[in-house]
């Protein structure tokens, strides 16, 4: 029995694949909203900083506009990230696979990545503008131990790492895919036959699940916990709650090893997939020259099957 095209959208991975979508698009517009509110609230205080050294009244508390704002765009990012788990085994178990649902997957993960470090780019870069401009004042919503000079362009270059982490991320996985889909004769950019020739990295990437699931995992959740991390520096807490940003801390030291030996990875099948690109135009090349080329033995050999002329006749 034969399956429609149409039929094909309506796979039940296909739908968990659509929700995953969905609720990216829903985090990063609450993040986005997020961010509004932080640059408000970053007005709001200098307005108050203001009427403090013109009229010295006491400086009051901030406002906690995005406190109860952020947790709902990252609890929708996790929700999407959460429903990776469960395309696959959808998937296997209903015996639905598809390339459809293949691809959809993969950049359903790449766009979502993309989309977060973007937003951890953005919320640097606010830091950094609210760091230089409260220097001079004792400002309660941004807690600085060190000069403020310092912390900005330690903002400042966060906000640049997170732009190239996700440069680096979209142009290895593209050039992954590119390798194995047309260089390496449509097979899978995960599979063995399609990484035969890739660096070990990658091979052990691809063939050890435990090495994937850390590597994945904990480059996600760092992003995850950073931006959690960025969040406290917006928020006055109770004593008591001052152990969730030590928990946070202590996540982060567990998650950043494999987040980094990610992006170690991430170079090396960049380099190694641009090589097989490169070997396979080399191939090619070679080819169409050989092609075009006539072979020196072919003037020698047609001369010699010639039959001979009448002055050759008449010489021997």
């Amino acid at each position: 029995m034969r399956t429609a095209n149409h039929v094909l959208f309506r796979f039940i991975p296909n739908w968990i694949g659509y929700s995953r979508v969905v609720l990216a698009l829903l985090s990063f517009v609450v993040m986005v909203v997020n961010l509004e509110h932080h640059r408000l609230q970053y007005q709001q205080q200098q307005q108050l900083q203001q009427q403090q050294q013109q009229h010295e009244q006491q400086h009051p508390e901030p406002l906690r506009q995005s406190q109860f704002l952020w947790p709902w765009g990252l609890g929708l990012y996790l929700s999407s990230f959460v429903g990776d788990l469960f395309d696959g085994w959808a998937a296997r178990y209903w015996n639905q696979t598809s390339s459809f649902g293949a691809v959809l997957d993969m950049v359903t993960d790449r766009c979502a990545t993309l989309g977060l470090l973007m937003i951890l780019a953005m919320e640097y870069a606010i830091l950094a503008v609210t760091t230089t401009s409260t220097s001079t004042t004792d400002s309660p919503i941004i807690s600085l131990s060190s000069s403020s000079s310092s912390l900005s362009i330690w903002y400042l270059s966060a906000c640049l790492g997170m732009i190239a982490l996700a440069i680096l991320d979209m142009a290895s996985h593209w050039f992954q895919m590119y390798a194995s889909l047309a260089v390496g004769g449509a097979v899978h950019h995960k599979s063995a036959e399609g990484n035969r020739d890739r660096h070990f990295l990658v091979q052990w990437f691809y063939k050890y699940y435990w090495f994937f699931g850390y590597l994945c995992v904990g480059a996600e959740f760092t992003y995850v916990l950073l931006y959690l991390q960025i969040q406290y520096q917006y928020q006055y807490y109770h004593p008591w709650q001052s152990l969730l940003p030590r928990l946070v801390q202590v996540c982060l030291y567990i998650c950043l090893p494999g987040c980094a030996m990610k992006q170690v990875v991430n170079v090396a099948q960049l380099t190694s997939a641009s090589r097989a690109i490169a070997a396979y135009d080399a191939r090619l090349y070679n080819e169409r020259n050989h092609a075009a080329t006539p072979s020196p033995q072919a003037p020698q050999a047609a001369t010699m099957d010639r039959p001979p002329n009448a002055a050759q006749k008449k010489d021997r």
